[in-house]
């Protein structure tokens, strides 16, 4: 029934007001996801602090190792020139026996090396060696050798816990950008570090080595490496770092210890040997000063990390802030919404429930409900009138649905529907009606799905036997002959037990792809579940069809080869067949078959075996790489083989 309109119908406006208050509901809304996005800067940002932290712990363990290192290959190196202690330490003013035992004070006490599983094994290794280089018996290779195996660990563990330190602060949803760029500038001060190590290293091999070109090339690599590496770097330190680089350019012992490398870099450019190699004194005055610029230089890449931490201690703390604002903002925005939608309700509830009963009329299947009064604001009038009008479409879409349940084809749904809202009912209705259909087509490729292998794309084993059933229907009135043939693969549990179950999976499709290419298109190619698979066709000629067949499929499936993870493994197979008889059955012509599959696998595997005509023995077809196989594997009979066979397939 429709409603006259009334003349006039005024506006609220204390309605009009509250509606200046949805703002403030979305306000709310904002806020709050700013103060969740706060909080999870604030988690995010105490979890880089804490690999910040750890990665500081690292670089003091390594400052403390390599000072070590330093005394100890300077000590082992002396001894190799014939120098004690004392000589050396008259040579180049430098009290290396002192140093050293500083130094593994320092190491021994290391919360890091010591708590560390990998770490403390290599902490253990060089208390062994210290009574051999304190008595100068230990090598200068193996000082070296022992102490870049430290190092070398503790870099992994650095690198490791990096990764982490860089996730986090990728995973962070806000932030000010910065924090990333101290990770990346630590992350190359520990680049320079290694290069500068090396570059000096390769000094060292020049220098004291027996001065070939290798050595040579070595050393200007190096020198390159980290020419490259530092180019740059320093504009993008924090301001500790960026103090410690100013320090360590500006150490009188670090620029002459520099001016010793670059010296030794133009002498193996040039083709000549370092004056130092011929001048132990002169040597031991130059090498003296390596300690010195190689503290002065971990202490950028300490710096580095220092600044990186204290910048993650800033943004966690700015988060704990910017949530605790965002949190109060957030409440204070759902208090002004609560308010607002509590007079909102009292206006239009009433005049808004009186328009759902007649609504819910509607839905129980009644088009004629009772004039619902017009009461409350103007834009809940124009509802119920909208209402009203709508009830005269719904019959016309009530009967649009009932012909497209039971017949979505019909050519009264091409009708369109009545009135405004009809037409804009109508693109709804006719996608509803789309999918209708597609629903229909969806179905028949769900059948289709049904029938086939999920993993192969092959017929599965229901959808198999129905095409032997078939097959053998069709032979029968062309007087031909069905062939079965089992493919059993060799050797899966072992690849699944070596490799997993996804390079069991791949050997799976391996097969099945060789299968389908060696059968014949009028073939059927199926897979029954685990690593058995089944061929079925016909022939015309008996004599050697089903032969052939065989051992196209054998040499398909053995000619394959599996890589995984860099190990090439190849497949083997057995073949079972049987050639189907007058009056055979599908259970009858696949049991005939699986006996001959059971033959082969009973004969060593990874051969062929054809069942004879009725009356007549298998007959085992091995092939030539499978002899000696064979005769080192245990008979087992097909009795054997068949109980677990049997409880294998019923499972798939």
């Amino acid at each position: 029934m429709r409603v006259p309109r009334p003349r006039r119908r005024p506006r609220t406006a204390l309605l009009l007001v509250l509606l200046l208050l949805i703002p403030l509901g979305t306000l709310a809304a904002v806020t709050g996801s700013a103060a969740w996005n706060s909080r999870r800067v604030q988690q995010t940002a105490a979890d880089v602090k804490r690999d910040a932290t750890r990665l500081a712990a690292l670089m003091a363990a390594q400052v403390a190792v390599l000072n070590e290192d330093v005394p100890a290959t300077a000590l082992a190196q002396g001894a190799d020139f014939g120098l004690s202690p004392q000589q050396m330490q008259d040579i180049s003013g430098v009290d290396y026996v002192s140093a050293l035992r500083t130094a593994r004070a320092v190491v021994d006490r290391n919360a890091v090396l010591a708590g560390t599983p990998e770490l403390a094994t290599d902490l253990a290794a060089v208390r062994r060696q210290r009574p051999g280089i304190d008595a100068g018996h230990a090598g200068p290779a193996a000082v070296i050798a022992l102490f870049a195996r430290f190092t070398a660990d503790i870099d992994a563990i650095w690198a490791r816990d990096f990764v982490h330190l860089r996730a986090d602060v990728a995973a962070s949803p806000v932030g000010s950008g910065q924090l990333s760029q101290r990770v990346e500038a630590t992350a190359d001060g520990f680049t320079v570090l290694t290069a500068a190590m090396r570059r000096a290293a390769e000094t060292s091999n020049v220098v004291k080595g027996p001065g070939t070109a290798a050595s040579a090339q070595s050393l200007i690599e190096a020198n390159g490496s980290f020419v490259t590496a530092a180019a740059g770097f320093p504009s993008r330190l924090g301001p500790q770092a960026a103090a410690a680089w100013t320090r360590w350019q500006r150490d009188p012992a670090a620029i002459s210890w520099e001016a010793t490398i670059r010296q030794t870099v133009r002498f193996a450019l040039a083709g000549k040997r370092s004056p130092l190699a011929a001048n132990v004194i002169a040597f031991g005055a130059a090498f003296a000063l390596e300690p010195a610029w190689l503290n002065d230089l971990t202490t950028v890449l300490g710096g580095a990390a220092a600044d990186m931490r204290d910048l993650a201690h800033h943004e966690e703390a700015a988060a704990v802030a910017s949530y605790q604002t965002g949190v109060a903002v957030f409440g204070f925005g759902v208090l002004l919404v609560f308010a607002a939608g509590l007079l909102l309700a009292r206006a239009i509830v009433r005049p808004l429930g009186r328009l759902a009963a007649a609504a819910r009329q509607v839905t129980g299947g009644d088009f004629s409900p009772a004039a619902v009064t017009m009461t409350g604001p103007r834009e809940v009038a124009d509802t119920i009138r909208a209402v009203d009008d709508m009830t005269a479409v719904l019959a016309a879409v009530e009967a649009f649905h009932v012909t497209l349940a039971t017949n979505p084809t019909a050519t009264t749904l091409d009708v369109a529907l009545p009135g405004r809202t009809g037409r804009a009912l109508q693109l709804t209705s006719d996608r509803l009606r789309e999918s209708v259909l597609t629903a229909e087509r969806r179905r028949q490729e769900l059948s289709e799905v049904a029938s086939h292998d999920g993993l192969t794309g092959l017929l599965n084993r229901s959808a198999a036997f129905e095409a032997i059933g078939r097959e053998l229907a069709r032979a029968a009135r062309a007087s031909e002959n069905v062939t079965a043939l089992f493919v059993d693969l060799d050797g899966l549990k072992a690849i699944n037990d070596t490799y997993g179950h996804q390079a069991g999976d791949q050997a799976i499709r391996l097969t099945a792809t060789a299968l389908r290419s060696a059968a014949r298109g009028s073939d059927v190619v199926s897979r029954l579940g685990g690593d058995e698979f089944l061929v079925v066709g016909t022939v015309h000629d008996t004599s050697g069809h089903l032969q052939g067949l065989a051992d196209r499929l054998h040499l398909a499936v053995t000619g394959c080869t599996l890589e995984v993870d860099g190990h090439l493994i190849g497949l083997r197979c057995s073949v079972g067949g049987a050639l189907s008889t007058p009056g055979d059955d599908v259970e009858t012509l696949v049991h005939r078959a699986d006996q001959a599959l059971y033959k082969a696998k009973a004969q060593g595997g990874d051969q062929v075996c054809l069942a004879g005509s009725v009356g007549q023995p298998e007959s085992p077809l091995p092939t030539a790489a499978d002899t000696a196989a064979a005769a080192a594997e245990p008979a087992v009979s097909p009795a054997q083989h068949r109980a677990p066979r049997q409880s294998m397939r019923r499972s798939t």
